[in-house]
């Protein structure tokens, strides 16, 4: 980065790989690219190559451990957007007796792992956590039906030893007062917890779209790395309106990297990238955020199942190009509708663009960024069109 930032040009390119949306939309990238110098260039080149393709490489590990069983199974299903009796569903009621990986079934980059039940006499915490090997775990949710024993409050403290973000998720079951708005009681869920303990959040696992359960997804999200901080949110259904610009949020901050994409790979040594590759990155991108927000088919079918409807009732909600589907053909029609010139057709549908040509590429780069913004704003409306059929307010 030092020599980066002493190089001509490098500290606006520099400053540029942080930027969001609302501010990246000033700078013109191909004019910082044509004075900056080589290193600069190359440096900024790479490193948002390296960010893009990490994307797609990361894994966030997510541990569920307490002395009770009780609600785990449905935790951890409603965490996924799993129904119950679905493949893949966690089976209710048993203990695993080595740590088990559950998938969600949208993504690999994020996964929820039940550890062993903690409920022995001679529980040790520094054993416990060798055992289950917990330096490749990023969080522990610590889970309770009831008050939190002396045991699972030993395991709290000997995680926040170990500098591991860990949480309390004291679990209300069906036949428990419900909490009016989700909110909390007036009550601590357990009052024996002293300040320098984790907070406790208080999560009903058949009403995702409570308070509790909404506020322990962020705060975990934001205790997360960056890209870990994506790959939960992206994996996590959109429960709450929260939950949803919290996506939204992140997509928009990335999106001119990836509309500079083709542009900047074409600008490396030995360009890699043909047209038609830079149109499926662009198709790849748009589907993952498709179902990031849960509009596909079969996170439109999970949720039906969830709170027993039919998959159609919510056909309504979809209405947006990339909601309802995502192909090149759609891709390369939006692209030119952003354009909206008849004259730069041609140039925009060859989305890589010739080094040299800037004035093609910078177009290139403006209106795929449009259509970007476009396809996340609009996506994001149907998803917040379908949580109120999902998840009705009352």
């Amino acid at each position: 980065m030092d020599s980066l930032a002493l190089a001509s040009g490098g500290e606006t390119m520099a400053s540029l790989l942080e930027t969001p949306l609302s501010e990246a939309g000033s700078f013109d990238i191909l004019s910082l690219i044509s004075t900056a110098s080589p290193g600069a260039v190359n440096f900024f080149t790479e490193t948002v190559l390296k960010q893009l393709d990490r994307f797609e490489s990361v894994e966030a590990r997510i541990a569920v451990t307490g002395e009770s069983v009780g609600g785990r199974s449905s935790f951890i299903d409603a965490i996924r957007n799993v129904p119950d009796n679905e493949a893949g569903a966690c089976p209710a009621g048993g203990s695993v007796t080595e740590p088990t990986n559950y998938k969600f079934p949208s993504t690999n980059a994020l996964q929820i792992w039940d550890l062993p039940a903690i409920g022995s006499p001679d529980f040790s915490a520094a054993e416990y956590l060798d055992h289950v090997a917990f330096h490749r775990f990023d969080a522990f949710l610590i889970l309770s039906s009831d008050r939190f024993t002396e045991n699972e409050l030993l395991l709290a403290k000997a995680i926040q030893k170990r500098q591991k973000n860990v949480y309390l998720v004291r679990m209300e079951s069906a036949s428990d007062p419900l909490l009016p708005g989700g909110e909390q009681r007036e009550a601590s869920p357990n009052d024996g917890l002293k300040e320098q303990l984790p907070k406790v959040f208080l999560v009903t696992s058949w009403r995702p779209g409570s308070l509790g359960f909404e506020e322990l997804l962020l705060d975990l999200a934001q205790d997360l790395s960056e890209l870990k901080k994506r790959a939960f949110l992206f994996a996590v259904p959109c429960v709450t309106s929260k939950i949803e610009q919290a996506k939204k949020e992140l997509m928009m901050n990335e999106i001119w990297k990836v509309a500079a994409r083709p542009i900047l790979v074409n600008m490396m040594p030995i360009p890699v990238l043909s047209d038609m590759c830079g149109m499926t990155q662009l198709v790849a991108t748009l589907t993952s955020y498709r179902k990031a927000f849960g509009l596909d088919e079969d996170s439109r079918g999970r949720w039906a199942k969830r709170v027993g409807r039919k998959p159609e009732e919510f056909s309504s909600a979809v209405t947006s190009t990339f909601g309802l589907a995502v192909c090149v053909s759609a891709v390369k029609k939006q692209i030119a509708k952003a354009a909206q010139s008849g004259r730069i057709l041609a140039t925009l549908l060859n989305v890589v663009p010739v080094v040299g040509q800037m004035g093609s590429a910078t177009l290139s780069y403006r209106h795929t960024l449009s259509m970007l913004e476009a396809a996340v704003g609009e996506m994001a409306q149907d998803s917040e069109r379908l949580l109120q059929k999902v998840l009705p307010l009352k």
